[in-house]
């Protein structure tokens, strides 16, 4: 497993441009900090799909085609004190030959003091946990969100039922 420490620091918050941090689902107003433990097993499973239908975020990203927007990552950061991870969503800007991705940070980090919302950072493949890209204005991907949305606020959850798409895969991918 990844995970270096006993915890991870997650956000909720719906990914768009001006949105989300770690994982979630909501807008910056509203973002919030969750902590799971390592061996969280639904949101290791969340994960591990994401992982999995990456190729298809890489095929949107690609084609660029009109109507999508705001292709993001959620990456796996080692924290200041080496105990555990931050993810945090970062906006991509593009693909190097190596696989990596290189980005801005959508949102201030918690536990990553050198870095702040808007750090340019490159991240490998091994560090990807999430993805989310925005079609007509709803969001898919988003795994670590669906997960943690019972841990939500009715609040958090209201904002997150108007953004996120029914599935995290097009209909076409499904």
């Amino acid at each position: 497993m990844r995970r270096v420490g006993p915890r991870a620091a997650l956000f909720f918050a719906v990914a768009s441009m001006s949105a989300a941090v770690t994982t979630a689902a909501c807008s910056q107003a509203s973002d919030r900090a969750f902590y799971s433990d390592v061996d969280d097993q639904k949101l290791q499973a969340a994960r591990d799909l994401a992982v999995k239908t990456l190729p298809q975020f890489w095929a949107k990203f690609a084609a660029n085609a009109p109507g999508y927007s705001a292709f993001l990552l959620k990456v796996g950061l080692p924290t200041d004190d080496g105990r555990g991870e931050e993810e945090i969503w970062m906006q991509v800007e593009r693909r190097t030959d190596d696989g990596d991705a290189v980005g801005l940070l959508a949102n201030q980090p918690f536990h990553l003091s050198k870095l702040h919302a808007g750090s340019r950072i490159e991240v490998a493949p091994s560090r990807f946990v999430d993805w989310s890209y925005t079609k007509d204005g709803k969001t898919y991907g988003q795994y670590s969100t669906r997960a943690l949305y019972e841990r939500a606020s009715p609040e958090q959850r209201a904002e997150v039922d108007v953004k996120l798409a029914p599935t995290p895969l097009e209909p076409e991918t499904n």
